[in-house]
């Protein structure tokens, strides 16, 4: 490190290095001793005391890049020069060591800082997959898909990226195009082979699509509303991103502390402009990445699609509800799924679907539970005994949310427990689960962990939103059904259905 003897970095320029560095060393979870030994040599080199070690957990790597961006040329290219000698020290070059090295190079080396960044998102999704890289697009773009929908230029990117492990995601222009694509049925039809085709990019392989469904059903798809939801998805503003066309690549998913020392996450993304000189700037890309043998599963924005387009082609498997309410995957080999703490749990489920996408808010639960609180069991008695109907009639007619919410699942928990209704103390069931509804979510969550084949259990899930305290379950209720005699009929003709307010 003798080359730095000369170079005098300020307290911010010191930790935005030093930062980067330490990133490079964990990023793959494993300290090797020669990257440890450049560590030290830095150390002495720059001074670097404990305050600069503590300060960096306060810095993003965007944050970091934007400092050292500001030093003289040569500098740059020396500092980047000490980043390549940490990864390749050890020989031993991970996924996430080569994508975190590349973003670096692209944003601090001036040939490809003007058309290449990283930004930083504050408590993004961190389901977004570090080994796929997404084309995307705000409005259909021809030039770039001159080049994406070539096939021998396609197929040489997918095989250069796949010696470094990363798949290529991204929309063919027959999808892309929808407008003029999805003009009549007729049209549709015609072009089904290149439907098929395309549905490739975004099916796991072990799962089929019926192809009529998709061709009455892909219609309705918008380029401008996937590509907004893409983004918010991840908790990125759709304007934040300056380019039209791009490829976007998360580099990693970390903690952070504020300037109150309290924990957030944190991620960071690689964005490169595909607005001009497509070929060129793709060429530059793949030149700088390593390319180590690996491997990698279907995930990430591939996961993230299947489940976008689920309702439109019908490509996630129905929910049956058996007729003691076990929960059943049809498509995956009829699987049951296995609450704890069943049936609280399950009633915890059903009445947020009930309640769609738009969900409960964490603050009617807990007004639920005051008004429980205040109800004397005492004035629903019938021949001196509780009378649970009473109850019910009771909380129908106010016209408030919290009553409607308590009706609600006390129906559920009735059909679903064995627990005398006509106890009163079949109320403190009731508040048992409202009390701990989040013990509960984590039950049904993990129940359905177990059976995550391909992601697709995942809109089945039980959210949680921290912004707007709301739970809610993706996946639509029509893809519902229950058991009932001896038919299996959409779940919002049944008759527990049926008597929810």
């Amino acid at each position: 490190m003798s080359e730095f003897a000369n170079i005098i970095l300020t307290p911010i320029q010191k930790r935005a290095f030093l930062k980067i560095a330490m990133e490079l060393v964990k990023i793959d979870n494993l300290f090797h001793c020669n990257e440890v030994n450049v560590l030290s040599l830095l150390e002495k080199e720059f001074d670097i005391q404990a305050d600069d070690v503590e300060m960096i957990h306060y810095i993003s790597l965007s944050q970091a890049i934007a400092v050292l961006k500001q030093l003289d040329r040569e500098i740059i290219a020396r500092i980047v020069a000490v980043f390549e000698n940490i990864v390749c020290t050890d020989n031993d070059i991970d996924i996430k060591e080569n994508i975190l090295l590349t973003a670096i190079r692209m944003a601090l080396l001036p040939e490809f800082s003007s058309w290449s960044t990283i930004i930083s998102i504050d408590d993004a999704n961190s389901d977004c997959s570090t080994s796929q890289l997404a084309f995307v697009e705000k409005t259909y773009d021809a030039n770039a898909h001159d080049f994406f929908d070539n096939d021998y230029e396609r197929l040489f990117l997918e095989n250069e990226l796949a010696k470094a492990g990363i798949k290529l995601f991204y929309l063919p222009s027959e999808i892309k195009k929808i407008e003029s694509f999805w003009t009549n049925v007729e049209t549709a039809n015609h072009n089904s082979l290149a439907l098929k085709h395309s549905l490739q990019f975004i099916t796991p392989i072990d799962k089929r699509v019926d192809i009529k469904d998709a061709i009455l059903n892909f219609e309705n798809i918008n380029l401008t509303s996937f590509y907004n939801t893409l983004l918010l998805r991840y908790k990125i503003v759709p304007d934040k991103i300056e380019y039209n066309t791009f490829f976007l690549l998360k580099i990693k998913s970390g903690d952070l502390l504020n300037d109150f020392g309290n924990l957030y996450t944190n991620s960071d993304f690689l964005v490169i402009s595909l607005d001009k000189d497509v070929k060129k700037r793709i060429s530059a890309f793949l030149s700088l990445m390593v390319k180590p043998d690996l491997s990698i599963s279907v995930d990430g924005y591939y996961k993230f699609l299947y489940e976008y387009l689920s309702e439109k082609c019908k490509m996630l498997g129905e929910m049956e509800i058996g007729k003691n309410n076990q929960l059943f995957f049809k498509n995956i080999n009829r699987e049951q799924v296995v609450f704890k703490s069943f049936p609280q749990s399950c009633t915890l489920y059903f009445l947020i679907l009930k309640y769609g996408k738009s969900g409960v808010a964490s603050n009617l639960f807990n007004d639920a539970y005051d008004f429980l609180q205040n109800i004397d069991a005492s004035l629903y008695q019938s021949q001196g005994v509780f009378d649970m109907n009473l109850l019910l009639s009771d909380l129908e007619n106010r016209n408030c949310k919290q009553a409607i919410l308590l009706h609600n699942i006390i129906v559920i928990y009735s059909a679903l427990s064995t627990k005398d209704i006509y106890s009163d103390k079949f109320l403190d069931y009731i508040k048992q689960i409202i009390k701990h509804r989040s013990s509960l979510k984590s039950y049904i969550n993990s129940a359905f962990d177990e059976l995550n084949e391909g992601g697709i259990c995942d809109s089945f899930k039980i959210n949680y939103d921290s912004e707007y305290k709301t739970y809610n379950i993706n996946a639509d209720i029509s893809l519902f059904k229950k058991w009932e005699k001896e038919s299996c009929i959409p779940l919002i003709d049944s008759d527990l259905w049926k008597r929810l307010k």
